[in-house]
């Protein structure tokens, strides 16, 4: 979800529907003639042959539940193909995005080539949403075996059936929208889930209203980090299991405040430590064991991470990236909600999560 002045309310409106019908926006007054929004990297039509370039396959499907039905494409890479247990990464995108766009844009199908696995990217409709974001603050979003969340997860049981896929490495991660719907699955379906990329997003049960997730993504949830990771726990219930998870924010985000990814930071601290042994105790905390600096090739952003975790065991690291806005860090193409300039998200998400994973 994000958060819009109410100026660009009627105008993202005009946005969706002109999506939905299949043509461009016109040029209006303060915008570009391609339509984007002011103040982030934007190209006139995302490139959609990226994709075609890779080895592996791109294939279509379906989900269905007694909720609703959403379709999903699924890219398996070459280099996964003949692997007995294949590793799973879940891709959510953000508002006004496609599942294609966002393949092309986060670059997550190179990162399957280089390390064998496969990737799974749900996509939402104008028809469930106006704004094509994932709805993660809805209620039944909050609860298992309903909802989209319910959906996601049907779909991933789907390709199970279809791939050997690894258990003990099944991912999920998103932008925005999709990176809040990545903490409702972790938060609810943590016995499914190994571990989640929340990329400029907001933590499980930040919102449970449209008007609440405004006031969210501008300012922060007025709800405790302890209080919903406890009901993250009663979600899942004894099924439950600790999760790494990787938080990515730009600093300059004029759409979702950073603060929320550490309330992201805070809230699965203390869920994992409600998990792993079944008490609070702080047997997982905010501790920081370690830091470093870096900055992205070609004279890109600076970038800080910080990891965290208890017993001097990491199980969080947070991403902070200096200058980026609301944008994928380390994109493969410069568009609306995608910034090549930051470090690269997707590698970084994946070799977190499959270094520092629970293992299951």
């Amino acid at each position: 979800m994000i958060s819009l002045p109410s100026s660009l309310l009627a105008l993202l409106l005009a946005t969706a529907q002109a999506h939905a019908a299949g043509f461009a926006l016109p040029g209006l007054p303060g915008l570009p003639g391609n339509g984007c929004l002011p103040g982030l990297p934007c190209s006139e039509a995302p490139d959609q042959g990226e994709i075609g370039k890779l080895p592996g396959s791109w294939t279509q499907g379906k989900a269905q539940n007694n909720f609703g039905a959403r379709d999903y494409y699924l890219y398996v890479a070459k280099s996964a193909k003949d692997k007995k247990a294949i590793p799973l990464m879940v891709m959510l995108h953000g508002c006004f995005q496609s599942a294609t766009e966002f393949a092309n844009q986060t670059g997550m199908n190179d990162i399957a080539e280089k390390y064998g696995f496969a990737v799974l990217y749900p996509e939402q409709g104008y028809g469930d949403n106006v704004w094509k974001c994932w709805n993660w603050f809805r209620p039944e979003n909050h609860v298992r075996d309903n909802g989209e969340t319910g959906l996601i997860v049907t779909m991933v049981r789907d390709v199970a059936k279809k791939l050997p896929v690894d258990g003990k490495r099944v991912f999920a991660a998103g932008l925005s929208a999709g990176a809040a719907m990545a903490s409702n699955l972790a938060a609810c379906y943590s016995d499914i889930f190994t571990g989640i990329g929340v990329h400029s997003g907001m933590e499980y049960k930040a919102a449970t209203t449209e008007q609440e997730a405004h006031q969210v993504t501008r300012g922060g949830s007025s709800r405790s980090p302890r209080d919903t990771a406890i009901d993250a726990a009663k979600c899942v219930g004894t099924k439950g299991k600790p999760v790494a998870v990787v938080a990515i924010h730009g600093k300059a985000d004029q759409f979702v405040n950073p603060i929320n990814t550490d309330h992201v930071v805070q809230q699965f601290s203390k869920i994992n430590d409600l998990l792993d042994d079944g008490k609070e105790n702080d047997s997982q905390n905010l501790g920081l064991i370690t830091s470093r600096d870096g900055q992205a090739p070609n004279n890109g952003y600076t970038y800080r991470s910080e990891f965290y975790g208890g017993n001097g065991t990491v199980r969080i690291q947070k991403l902070l990236v200096d200058k980026m806005n609301h944008a994928w860090s380390g994109a493969h193409q410069q568009a609306q909600y995608a910034d090549p300039k930051g470090p690269d998200a997707a590698e970084a998400i994946w070799t977190f999560l499959t270094n520092y994973g629970i293992q299951r």
